[in-house]
Parts: structure tokens; C-alpha cells; sequence
């Protein structure tokens, strides 16, 4: 019976970390879409700060550190930082939607 009940925690196990990916993967695309269709493709790195609830200092250290990507001329891939954005907290996530929301395309 305890290794019925161990495989069934396994399982389970298995299932949670399938079902946070998921969450993850479909948080990343909507927010994608969401951005995009508000700011475009690509924004200043000063806009991209607004959209993450973050300082411009922040999004030249992601940059650095390749967490984000940039367009040939410097600007912040929009679609990148939501991918980066997809792997944070959810009181993270909460300050960048609710920040991000009243600003106009850049």
C-alpha cells in the first residue's frame, strides 16, 4: 500500500510541475500579446522599465546578463521580456501589468 501511496506522489508531483509550465508558457503569451499590441515589437529601454515595474538600471542588468533581448539599434524586445517576465513571482508579475497598463506605445 506505501508504494501505491509513493507512486501516487510522484505522479502528483509530475502533474504540478506540468500544470506551472503550462501556467508559465500561457501567462508568457498573453503577456506578449497584450504588450505588443499595446507598445509594438520593440520599446525604449526607459519604456520597457515602465512595462516591468522596474528602473532603466534593472533593464540595462537583464540586458547584460542576457535575460532580455534587444533590437540591432538598442531597443528592448518586447516578446523577450515577457518570456524573462513569465519566470517571476506573481507579486512581481501584479506590479508589472498594473504598471504597465496606463502607458502609450514607445
Amino acid at each position: 500500500m506505501s508504494e501505491l501511496i509513493r507512486s501516487m506522489q510522484v505522479t502528483l508531483a509530475k502533474l504540478e510541475k506540468a500544470s506551472n509550465e503550462w501556467a508559465r508558457r500561457q501567462w508568457s503569451q498573453n503577456a506578449a500579446v497584450a504588450w505588443t499590441e499595446q507598445y509594438g515589437e520593440i520599446v525604449t529601454k526607459t519604456t520597457a522599465a515602465k512595462i516591468l515595474g522596474c528602473s532603466p538600471a534593472t533593464v540595462y542588468k537583464l540586458i547584460e546578463e542576457n535575460s532580455i533581448k534587444t533590437a540591432p539599434d538598442g531597443r528592448v524586445l518586447v516578446r523577450s521580456m515577457a518570456e524573462w517576465a513569465s519566470c517571476q513571482s506573481p507579486n512581481r508579475k501584479a506590479k508589472m501589468t498594473t504598471k504597465g497598463a496606463s502607458h502609450g506605445k514607445a
